[in-house]
């Protein structure tokens, strides 16, 4: 029961941190729309310095390879293939755009504000899961500027190379390459002090934004939605569970490395993605339920990940 625990215990320091912006929204100190602020902060500061951390003191050699192409292999794969299966899915939905939100909360995770932080806190002495999170964000990123669009708005025209080629966290991912490729960090140490200081506002921000999300919303108008239900059933259990159960047959096949499958169940074991509420609003899409969706699994994922990070951990 240790894994269990040790999971369970860093995804509550998680939740603990969001219930300072909870009672912030609840009181009215805060509302919904000044989160943007905090969330723009985090974006374009707090991810692609975590990014640009977590890469600039990796040793490239032969396993960190194996493990960062198996990650671009797997994120392209999942995408393509979870993409496509949304579509059946959600097909029970009538309401077109609500059905296109919950295509893109099935695919979509919550790596940049969640997943990334919660690998940093639980594998701290294993950089290479990290990196295979980073990885998988990516290229969530790239298909969320894509398909992810164009699922919630219905209309191609609405896709964004420019915004998709200037994506934060890609370009913190370009610069963490760059400085570790330089060794800048034996020069200058200061660099990798200053990265570190830098990403350390991402868990406390990511935490609070997600409070203020629920403090702004009725919890009951979550719970009382079944589509709700069908998309954590799909986002939180089916998709880590079948990922998982690959990962664990080609570790028996082909000794794949255990950073890599930790690496996989943490990347697709998030919630929704956070950027669904911000997409429905710009799109004209569902933004009602993009937000339920978000909360709802976020909400879910506080047992979700715990029990199954248990679950592999009895196989591992």
């Amino acid at each position: 029961m240790d894994a269990f625990f040790t999971m369970l215990s860093n995804v509550l320091i998680f939740i603990a941190l969001a219930i300072p912006g909870y009672i912030l929204a609840k009181t009215g100190l805060v509302c919904d729309k000044e989160s943007t602020p905090l969330s723009r902060i985090l974006i374009y500061v707090g991810v692609p310095f975590m990014v640009a951390s977590n890469l600039i003191d990796i040793t490239f050699d032969s396993h960190a390879l194996q493990i960062v192409l198996l990650s671009i292999v797997i994120g392209i794969l999942y995408t393509i293939a979870c993409y496509f299966f949304s579509k059946p899915a959600t097909s029970y939905i009538k309401d077109l755009k609500t059905q296109g939100v919950a295509r893109f909360e099935i695919f979509a995770g919550n790596n940049g504000f969640l997943g990334i932080p919660l690998a940093a806190a639980v594998f701290s002495d294993m950089p290479l899961v990290v990196t295979g999170v980073i990885i998988v964000n990516l290229i969530n990123n790239v298909s969320m500027y894509t398909i992810g669009i164009y699922s919630i708005s219905g209309d191609k025209k609405n896709i964004s190379l420019k915004k998709l080629v200037s994506n934060p966290c890609l370009i913190g991912f370009a610069v963490g390459l760059i400085l570790n490729f330089t060794n800048v960090s034996s020069v200058l140490p200061q660099v990798s002090d200053y990265l570190s200081r830098s990403q350390a506002i991402v868990t406390p921000i990511s935490m609070i934004i997600i409070g203020i999300k629920l403090g702004s919303i009725k919890l009951s108008s979550i719970f009382k939605n079944k589509n709700m239900y069908i998309v954590s059933l799909y986002k939180l259990i089916l998709v880590p569970f079948i990922i998982s159960t690959i990962l664990l047959t080609l570790k028996i096949w082909l000794n794949v490395p255990n950073e890599l499958v930790l690496g996989m169940f943490v990347a697709f074991a998030m919630p929704s993605a956070s950027l669904a509420t911000t997409f429905a609003d710009n799109f004209g899409g569902d933004s009602k339920s993009a937000a339920i969706f978000t909360i709802g699994t976020t909400i879910l994922s506080v047992l979700t990940i715990p029990a199954l990070y248990y679950l592999l951990m009895l196989i591992i």
